[in-house]
């Protein structure tokens, strides 16, 4: 229902310097969102390190930019697939829910609450959020659930 724009920046994960690249599209008061964080070249304990410092850098970040607070939090697993669609594994995920505050390009503060979901798999933290007031539960549901990593 809208087209996604596009963007791409270096950003600090806890001391860790990536490029970030976001696709946003935003329905009516639904933001919807899907950050990619490519990691810096390691191997095997390194990187999985790297990863999990990533997304939960990411995590906080999310609710920070919101400033508000998470009201649930859960592990989620996100489905590996295969160039073909096809799903040949999973990897550990959190889902997370938050209520905080945006400000709109007047100044005025409005209720927002976020649904987001953060995995990861080799050298990629991903993260599928959506943003809005009121969230239609539906919507948002569906948007994160909808997240695949690729193998």
């Amino acid at each position: 229902p809208a087209k996604p724009t596009q963007m791409k920046r270096r950003i600090d994960l806890d001391g860790l310097q990536v490029d970030m690249t976001m696709q946003v599209a935003e329905v009516e008061t639904m933001s919807f969102a899907v950050g990619v964080v490519e990691l810096p070249a390691a191997g095997g304990d390194a990187l999985a390190a790297a990863r999990e410092r990533a997304l939960a850098a990411r995590r906080a970040q999310m609710v920070r930019n919101i400033p508000g607070q998470e009201s649930k939090a859960r592990e989620q697993a996100v489905a590996l697939i295969d160039d073909a669609g096809q799903v040949v594994g999973k990897e550990a995920g959190e889902q997370i829910e938050a209520d905080g505050q945006l400000v709109d390009r007047r100044g005025t503060s409005h209720p927002v609450r976020m649904l987001a979901r953060f995995a990861g798999h080799d050298g990629l933290a991903v993260q599928a959020v959506v943003l809005g007031h009121p969230l239609d539960g539906e919507q948002a549901g569906t948007f994160v659930e909808s997240l695949r990593l690729m193998r």
